[in-house]
């Protein structure tokens, strides 16, 4: 009976010690544990916008004899104006001009007044005139840029660029009196320094 006794002692310490690791195993893992939460992280490449453009730059001016309504060039070293004759001045320019919303505004004068060149029996209006890329005018007026007398100084809206450069002239018309004085005679005909700019604004 004493060996029954002693068996049913050790098993109940057997199961005890069970219980005991297997509530400490549960503890365990409730206090050392984390609970994961559903997760999404994206992201959008949007396409890029570029900015507009500008750019002015001209060349050499060159005179023209256009009084027979021809166009000869002159050779302003040898050449001598007389009373009648007609004259023209070009200054090509190479423009670009580009902005969804911009309204690119050309602004020009002329160093000589009406008055200086009266002494010379000459009168003198400039124009900003577009050309194509054939050196042929076109058939486009600018609005504030054409005819305008010397000594005012222009400025005009100039449409926007459609390619990589557009091309325009700075024409100067320089008539010399038919009946100017003999005063006239012997005279610098100067039109002075022709300066222009490009200003970017917006519509």
């Amino acid at each position: 009976m004493k060996k029954i006794g002693m068996t049913m002692k050790n098993g109940m310490k057997k199961t005890t010690k069970g219980v005991i690791v297997g509530a400490a195993g549960v503890a365990l893992l409730a206090g050392g544990s984390t609970f994961a939460l559903w997760s999404f992280e994206s992201g959008t490449r949007p396409p890029v916008v570029y900015t507009g453009d500008m750019y002015l730059e001209g060349s050499t001016a060159s005179w023209y004899d256009v009084s027979d309504g021809s166009r000869k060039t002159v050779d302003p070293n040898t050449f001598r104006a007389t009373p009648g004759d007609k004259l023209q001045l070009e200054i090509p320019l190479k423009v670009r001009a580009s902005g969804t919303n911009a309204a690119p505004t050309f602004k020009a004068s002329l160093g000589a007044t009406a008055e200086r060149l009266a002494k010379a029996g000459a009168t003198a209006t400039y124009s900003l005139v577009p050309y194509d890329a054939n050196g042929l005018p076109l058939n486009t007026v600018i609005p504030g840029a054409e005819d305008v007398a010397a000594g005012t100084a222009m400025e005009a809206v100039i449409p926007t660029s459609t390619g990589m450069f557009d091309r325009y002239r700075i024409v100067v018309d320089l008539d010399m009196s038919a009946d100017s004085s003999s005063e006239a005679a012997g005279q610098l005909i100067d039109v002075g320094a022709v300066t222009y700019s490009l200003t970017q604004a917006r519509k």
